[in-house]
């Protein structure tokens, strides 16, 4: 691994592959801090249920409602009346006909039912709503 003093003519071409180790390392490193913390969508307070059923979100955009009322197409805040022709987007490219859907517990019941109606009208046949999971000391 060390160079060779001296007047010989034999070349040493061992790459020195510790610089590359240490940082592919810290790399590592750097991904495993900063993945967990990354959130997909919008942050609201979610309600709890009691049975929940864990599926794979592949592909499937998440509508959300804030506590002030806000409506976010993923993390993209969207007007109500500009909700609808963006699902109609949604469902021609991703040939999807579900969407996740969350609300913070504070919204009002109004707005949670209005945004429910406009994906419906847009054709989206399953609404799976996220919660948080209640935990046994509660």
């Amino acid at each position: 691994m060390g160079a060779k003093v001296g007047g010989g003519s034999d070349f040493n071409s061992e790459p020195n592959v510790i610089p590359l180790t240490d940082i592919l390392l810290v790399l590592l490193i750097i991904f495993m801090v900063i993945t967990p913390a990354l959130k997909k969508g919008v942050d609201v307070k979610l309600p709890e249920a009691k049975y929940i059923k864990p599926e794979p979100a592949k592909g499937v955009v998440t509508i959300s409602i804030k506590k002030d009322g806000t409506v976010y197409y993923g993390a993209t805040p969207i007007e109500l009346n500009k909700l609808e022709d963006k699902i109609l987007d949604y469902i021609e490219q991703k040939n999807q006909t579900r969407v996740f859907f969350k609300a913070d517990v504070e919204t009002d019941y109004g707005k949670v039912v209005d945004v429910i109606k406009t994906l419906k009208n847009a054709g989206i046949e399953i609404v799976s709503i996220i919660t948080d999971k209640k935990t046994k000391s509660q």
